[in-house]
């Protein structure tokens, strides 16, 4: 981001600025496609401190202090060995990415998670078809006001439910109940939804046993092992997440990743 952030290196941002000039020197709106070389230990923990600085520039240097940013949430990076802080670095982007639409007026966040590839990294030209035309649906929402649904499922809520003491044969295996918003038509799957998410506690990583979709817009997980301490879910946050991801049956955009999403309610231990 350094090379758009005025703040900071800012090469491409002046290039810009000379074309905008150039054109007239007025801009309409912003489409926002960048983060991978931010997926790094030291960038990816600040990236919407930097996002956030960054846009509110942009507006004061064009005089809008509404400029829509239309922002895509990263695709996949499929090179081989992924690592761990690999992983947790392209999640933490990815979750800033959503988080900004939600925290930073007149900004919006379109997924990329389902577009082909060209290369392990570079979104194929029908990638970009696909991206273009979501960015288009959130043009006409977000800037012109046009009844159009843009906006692709994204976690609301995670709660960590009891099991049953009163159940014929009781377990210690927990279970999550996701919430979404934004799902226009009902949540669908196109195949195993089990390593889509991962919940994370004191104790490290706990895998998911089931994923049940048992509403239009809710997700039930059965964990492997009992919940230690604090704990929150991270979805589709991998350098590259799983390819069977819940689906909105209207648009058929995949969830929006997440990383670190608190879960909400009591915690167990497996040695009560």
């Amino acid at each position: 981001m350094s090379k758009w952030n005025p703040e900071q290196d800012g090469t491409l941002y002046r290039m810009m600025q000379e074309v905008v000039a150039s054109a007239g020197g007025s801009v309409r709106g912003v489409l926002w496609y960048q983060g991978c070389s931010d997926c790094n230990p030291d960038e990816a923990p600040t990236y919407m401190s930097r996002f956030r600085a960054m846009v509110d520039r942009w507006r004061e240097d064009c005089g809008s202090e509404r400029l829509p940013f239309l922002t895509v949430q990263l695709n996949r990076y499929t090179a081989p060995n992924p690592t761990p802080e690999a992983d947790a670095c392209w999640g933490a982007v990815r979750e800033q990415q959503r988080r900004a639409a939600r925290e930073i007026p007149h900004v919006a966040v379109v997924p990329a998670l389902d577009c082909p590839l060209s290369d392990e990294i570079h979104n194929s030209p029908a990638g970009n078809l696909l991206i273009g035309e979501r960015l288009a649906r959130a043009a006409l929402s977000e800037v012109y006001g046009r009844p159009v649904h843009c906006r692709a499922p994204e976690i609301a809520a995670a709660r960590l439910t009891s099991p049953d003491p009163a159940a014929a044969e009781p377990t210690i295996e927990p279970t999550i109940e996701l919430t979404f918003d934004y799902v226009a038509g009902y949540l669908l799957h196109t195949g195993s939804l089990e390593r889509v998410f991962t919940a994370e506690d004191d104790a490290g990583l706990i895998p998911v046993k089931q994923c049940e979709i048992v509403g239009p817009r809710t997700i039930k997980l059965t964990l492997t092992r009992a919940v230690r301490g604090e704990s929150r879910l991270h979805g589709a946050y991998e350098r590259n997440p799983v390819a069977h991801l819940p689906l909105d049956s209207d648009t058929y955009m995949p969830l929006l990743g997440f990383y670190g999403f608190p879960i909400s309610g009591a915690q167990y231990d497996e040695n009560r």
